[in-house]
């Protein structure tokens, strides 16, 4: 059974069509942006037939290697709209949650207050090498008993 992506791969007609939205033109080193629809997040879509879509970078690495379907696109430059394979590398969802985090572009490191208002003020690392951020406010308001002025 082939896939959109395996059609990519190897169909003239449609792997032309792909790299048309993609500008190549800073050489082969740079990164190659998706000029056609982006998400909201930067990351390119290509219609791969009807209403089926696919993300431009999981294309684009999937010309040049196999991708399992459980397998993330993950971006060595940390740019959501790249494109070069070159740039590109295959690998699990918690790797790309640490990708993530490491470009700067998760969003909860941006939040500096709880969802009451408070300021964040503990930072707690955890044992996958993550930090998990505490307010000390809704702790105390759960457990009276954790308040460093309980008695």
């Amino acid at each position: 059974m082939s896939t959109a992506l395996d059609t990519v791969r190897i169909g003239g007609t449609m792997a032309d069509r792909f790299w048309s939205k993609v500008d190549r033109s800073d050489g082969p080193e740079a990164c190659w942006p998706w000029t056609a629809y982006r998400m909201r997040q930067g990351y390119g879509v290509f219609g791969v037939g009807g209403r089926r879509t696919a993300l431009a970078h999981r294309v684009a690495l999937s010309t040049v290697a196999p991708l399992a379907a459980e397998d993330m696109a993950l971006h060595r430059c940390g740019n959501p709209a790249c494109c070069n394979p070159a740039h590109l590398y295959a690998g699990t969802q918690h790797e790309n949650m640490r990708d993530r985090t490491a470009h700067g572009r998760n969003p909860m490191l941006r939040k500096d207050r709880c969802p009451r208002g408070h300021t964040y003020n503990r930072v707690q690392p955890k044992r996958d090498g993550s930090v998990q951020r505490r307010c000390y406010a809704c702790e105390y308001a759960r457990d009276p008993r954790r308040s460093p002025y309980a008695g």
